[in-house]
């Protein structure tokens, strides 16, 4: 496996208050890690310097083994951003919304053609979105905005995704839907994929690693090997957990549609 991201002693602050200290991680290829921790902690300084949007003041980042924000081919690393709420009747499509995701390859100046189409109408069959090509984006709900802007991250063909807090604003059910479809990109498409998420309960079920972070990285390895002094040192010693197993009604109905 080769790594996909390299931290080594990264050091970056706001207002001279360090938000992150001394963090080494190295995320392998065909693997899916979340980041948790609590709000504040430097999860989204976290990701913002691995997209290149923020500069280390100590310490090195590598991306696909190039600096982040100077990748040489920026498509092979997608961004999925938090869910925003659109207006119901903002004029753009599914596949436009698709679309946008191949700027980085077109330019800004040229326009999709039939083969771009092609591609963005193949993304959205990928997620299960090819019955909704054409609807307002506005108009779908959360989750299916979700697979669209998958779709979007996804349409460059990507060796590398990028996410932060994906899950929001969406219900547990989709949610369920909506990280088997991650593993499902990971198993078929080899995509790598790190994200940033407050639900700990719920991505172990379905993550290779787990970097816990507050300020400093206070474990990385597999969720199995997660203990109550790991979440103690991450989040304090006021934190509830809620893990999902055949015991909740959501994942017993899924387990008996799978039979």
């Amino acid at each position: 496996m080769k790594p996909v991201i390299v931290i080594k002693d990264l050091w970056v602050h706001y207002n001279h208050v360090w938000a992150l200290r001394e963090v080494n991680l190295v995320c392998e290829e065909n693997s899916i890690t979340s980041i948790v921790g609590p709000n504040g902690g430097g999860k989204t300084t976290l990701l913002r310097t691995i997209l290149g949007l923020k500069k280390p003041d100590r310490g090195s980042v590598e991306v696909l083994g190039e600096k982040p924000g100077a990748l040489e081919r920026p498509w092979e690393m997608g961004y999925l951003p938090q869910l925003m709420h659109v207006e119901r009747n903002y004029p753009v499509s599914a596949l436009d919304v698709v679309c946008f995701g191949l700027y980085k390859k077109l330019g800004i100046f040229r326009r999709p053609g039939k083969k771009e189409k092609t591609a963005a109408l193949n993304a959205l069959a990928l997620v299960g979105m090819e019955q909704h090509v054409n609807e307002h984006f506005g108009a779908l709900s959360g989750g299916q905005q979700q697979r669209v802007n998958i779709a979007r991250a996804m349409v460059g063909k990507p060796r590398l995704l990028v996410m932060d807090e994906p899950s929001t604003g969406i219900d547990i059910v989709a949610q369920e839907d909506f990280y088997e479809l991650l593993v499902r990109l990971k198993k078929e498409d080899g995509i790598s994929i790190i994200m940033v998420s407050h639900d700990i309960g719920v991505v172990t079920s379905y993550v290779d690693q787990v970097a816990c972070l507050n300020h400093r990285l206070h474990f990385h390895g597999s969720p199995m090997e997660i203990n109550d002094s790991v979440l103690k040192d991450t989040f304090g010693s006021a934190f509830h957990v809620i893990l999902h197993d055949q015991s909740c009604a959501t994942c017993r109905l899924k387990h008996q549609n799978e039979l």
